[in-house]
């Protein structure tokens, strides 16, 4: 199941839920981002130029794709 298939599902139960990727931006203010993974894992970044993108936050991010799957299957069972 791919992570976009995975959070879909996981959005029909939890309603309020807005993103779409296991991790989100959950805090983003003065000259730091703060992404969240649903596992719990954070990883930071520079709010600057390019720090949103920066191959660090790419690889990160594909590292915690899983981890909707693992969220959902925790939701169903």
């Amino acid at each position: 199941m791919s992570e976009f298939d995975a959070m879909q599902a996981i959005r029909e139960v939890e309603k309020s839920w807005r993103r779409t990727r296991a991790t989100a931006i959950i805090h983003s203010g003065s000259r730091r981002t703060v992404f969240g993974c649903l596992c719990g894992a954070e990883h930071t970044t520079s709010t600057d130029w390019n720090g949103r993108t920066a191959k660090h936050v790419v690889e990160w991010r594909d590292e915690h794709a899983g981890c909707a799957e693992k969220y959902l299957a925790s939701l169903i069972y």
